[in-house]
């Protein structure tokens, strides 16, 4: 992964000022940032949608947000996988404030027992309370 991700800062770096291909290139490197994480996950063949959705779109927007702040630092060209998964869960932790896991609470509430909807509902809620502290 960090070889990716550095070549996707390196590139970034080299697009002068704001235009559409460095935003471009910005909402892509926040999507290969975001592959790996832990919560937000679409169950498999379901887009996300409902209260995912909303979280998934406000830890992309801050991550897209700092990102843009922050790009041509060089210490992002030497970050580490560790680095940035630590700095993805950071902002996934903002966000899951009480108010967003009592949402999850309730979605896994309206889905019937020994369902798939459950369980993926359930897992998220779970996932999130852990990475939320």
């Amino acid at each position: 992964m960090s070889k990716l991700i550095r070549h996707m800062v390196i590139k970034i770096q080299q697009y002068n000022g704001s235009n559409q291909q460095r935003n471009q290139a910005l909402a892509e490197l926040v999507e290969q940032i975001l592959r790996t994480r832990k919560v937000c996950r679409p169950r498999p063949g379901h887009p996300l949608s409902g209260i995912y959705l909303e979280i998934y779109q406000t830890v992309q927007q801050q991550l897209n947000h700092q990102l843009d702040n922050d790009i041509d630092s060089r210490y992002l060209e030497m970050t580490s996988d560790q680095e940035w998964t630590s700095w993805r869960d950071s902002v996934f932790k903002k966000v899951l404030d009480e108010g967003c896991l009592q949402q999850l609470a309730l979605e896994a509430q309206q889905h019937q027992l020994n369902t798939p909807e459950r369980f993926y509902a359930l897992t998220e809620l779970l996932n999130a309370i852990k990475l939320s502290g």
